[in-house]
């Protein structure tokens, strides 16, 4: 069973764009990522997250600082984070958003999402990353007139592959070595009982 499932989205050629006059009251709340409020965001994106996916990621300040760019940010209400967009990088070409949404989220600040979103340059060929648990805010993209293109499966043998990395024994030991740690004795192999010889 997959740990995470996460559906993506993509913005379609044809989305109609909404008047925007009144962007600076209706996205004064949304905050660029800076190094002021990294650790606040790293706090938030993880606290919407299984220990196990926690430990996965593996994510410190430094990391989210990375993926800052003009389209990341945060949306704020009374202080608190309710929604953070960051860049995933490593992927040439293509720009892919994890959207992470707080439990604190309202109906009401959808106007402020559809603005920012609106405002995304459709020619920068962008994909939205979204916990496919949350329904209500994929079923807000799929209103948006955006494309579920698919769904991506965080599986648990990642955990195994990252434990193997940390780990300080070498990949490539010798057969001897590996029955050592299985006899704490030292015996490569058991050795047969000794008899008695009359």
């Amino acid at each position: 069973q997959p740990l995470k499932e996460t559906n993506i989205w993509s913005k379609h050629e044809n989305t109609p764009r909404i008047n925007n006059g009144n962007k600076t009251d209706t996205t004064s709340d949304y905050y660029p990522i800076t190094k002021f409020n990294a650790k606040k965001v790293l706090n938030f994106i993880l606290s919407n997250e299984s220990i196990l996916l926690r430990n996965i990621m593996d994510m410190h300040q430094e990391d989210i600082l990375r993926r800052r760019d003009k389209i990341s940010g945060v949306l704020m209400n009374d202080n608190e984070i309710i929604l953070a967009i960051i860049k995933n990088i490593g992927f040439k070409d293509i720009n892919y958003y994890t959207l992470t949404r707080g439990i604190c989220w309202d109906e009401r600040i959808n106007n402020s999402l559809e603005l920012i979103l609106n405002n995304i340059n459709i020619d920068q060929n962008i994909f939205f990353r979204i916990n496919a648990k949350d329904k209500e805010i994929n079923s807000f993209f799929k209103k948006q007139n955006f494309n579920h293109v698919h769904t991506e499966l965080t599986l648990a043998r990642n955990t195994l592959l990252k434990n193997e990395l940390r780990s300080t024994n070498k990949i490539n030991q010798s057969l001897e070595s590996i029955l050592e740690r299985i006899n704490p004795s030292g015996n490569t192999f058991p050795a047969p009982y000794p008899a008695k010889l009359k």
